[in-house]
């Protein structure tokens, strides 16, 4: 499992942080926009805005401040009661007897 490793620059009110993987590459990042009191009470404003998060007493914590996930299309499908059940019956692995589309062709 890959961690986040998180090296904190109080002087320059910084954060360095870079992903430890079974990788040799390792690339180091800087978030600029944070306010550090000490190595575990920490916070900063994501680079893209799009969250904020850090360390309060040593435990990590994250606010999302803009919803940055793929847009959600919601599907609505209506179907009769004796289509549901067969569906049912397909995903429980239940065999249906009756005509298919392959035989109406």
């Amino acid at each position: 499992m890959d961690t986040i490793t998180f090296k904190v620059l109080p002087t320059k009110q910084e954060v360095l942080y870079w992903t430890n993987t079974d990788s040799e590459e390792i690339q180091i990042s800087t978030l600029t926009d944070c306010t550090v009191r000490s190595k575990k009470n920490w916070s900063c404003l994501q680079n893209d805005e799009s969250s904020e998060f850090g360390f309060e007493n040593g435990k990590f914590w994250e606010n999302i401040l803009i919803d940055t996930s793929p847009e959600v299309t919601e599907r609505i499908y209506y179907v009769s009661h004796l289509e549901w059940l067969k569906l049912k019956w397909v995903f429980m692995g239940i065999k249906t007897v009756g005509p298919t589309e392959e035989n109406n062709q």
